[in-house]
């Protein structure tokens, strides 16, 4: 947990650094833009616009803002109206997440109803991702293999007062 946005550089450094990841694609709120953006080059970080799935699926980061996160599953919800959006999240090797302390909801139970209003007005297309990890798949033997549908590496930060 970080509690302001000057932790911000030293633990999103901890965490990419030693992950050799060469390109980023971010998708944040603008206050954080600049912190995560001034991060990732003093890290040799090329960041992408992440424009196309090409692009995105080019990166080795997805860096993005998560609107709710789930206390009691360790469950992360992104909300996005576009595709390419959801995409960070789910194409690069290694997604990076904040989470606002105060968006924490202690179980799914709470969800629906927000859930309920981010569809509002019905006719706008909404993509609804709840991620809970890495993505992980078995074989008929059981063994255990992660990043086939997506991120080897899931990490959140929680924002505290931010």
């Amino acid at each position: 947990m970080v509690r302001g946005l000057d932790d911000i550089p030293q633990t999103l450094a901890s965490i990419v650094d030693g992950l050799k990841a060469e390109r980023a694609v971010v998708r944040v709120p603008k206050p954080l833009q600049k912190i995560v953006s001034d991060v990732l080059r003093k890290l040799g970080i090329e960041i992408l616009h992440g424009d196309s799935i090409d692009e995105i699926s080019m990166s080795d980061a997805g860096i993005t803002m998560a609107d709710f996160g789930i206390a009691d599953t360790g469950t992360i919800v992104e909300i996005t109206g576009r595709d390419l959006d959801r995409l960070v999240s789910a194409l690069p090797r290694i997604h990076i997440s904040f989470l606002n302390m105060h968006d924490i909801l202690p179980s799914v139970e709470g969800l629906a109803e927000l859930i309920r209003k981010a569809l509002h007005p019905p006719e706008s297309r909404k993509y609804i991702t709840l991620i809970s990890g890495p993505s992980r798949t078995s074989d008929i033997e059981l063994r255990s293999v992660l990043g086939v549908h997506g991120p080897h590496q899931v990490h959140v930060i929680v924002l505290e007062a931010v």
